[in-house]
């Protein structure tokens, strides 16, 4: 990994230099002196590409324009999506609605909530892939 894919591969996973410090268990500076081109550890470079790949970073080598990185795709079958939907209405956190209002309550009840988002997200995940739209050829 060269200075500059460090930085493309943050950039392309939205990460500041100080988030991905603190991911690879390195300070900020070693991530700035990466990427400034600075020579360090190969085991540094080494943990702090491993940490880039483990987040879904692929690096691309020279073949001959040059090396680069690009994100792992990311594609689930609709079987996938179906599996995921069934499995967070199992992990759907139960909320005592006659129980006293509490720290405790409130955090259930957050957690309920984040909980019927990502079962939303999932479902319209779904739909989008079991019901593409293919135009017609003219």
């Amino acid at each position: 990994m060269i200075a500059i894919q460090c930085k493309m591969a943050r950039t392309a996973l939205n990460l500041g230099v100080r988030q991905l410090a603190e991911l690879a268990d390195v300070s900020p500076d070693t991530i700035a002196r990466l990427e400034r081109g600075d020579m360090l550890k190969e085991s540094t470079i080494a943990n702090i590409r491993a940490t880039l790949e483990r987040a879904g970073v692929v690096f691309v080598e020279e073949n001959g324009e040059g090396p680069g990185v690009r994100l792992k795709k990311k594609v689930k079958t609709p079987e996938q999506l179906a599996s995921k939907i069934a499995d967070l209405h199992e992990a759907l956190p139960v909320v005592d609605e006659k129980a006293k209002p509490s720290p405790h309550k409130a955090m259930k009840q957050l957690e309920h909530a984040h909980a019927k988002n990502e079962i939303a997200k999932a479902k319209e995940k779904h739909a989008k892939l079991t019901t593409k739209i293919v135009k017609p050829k003219s």
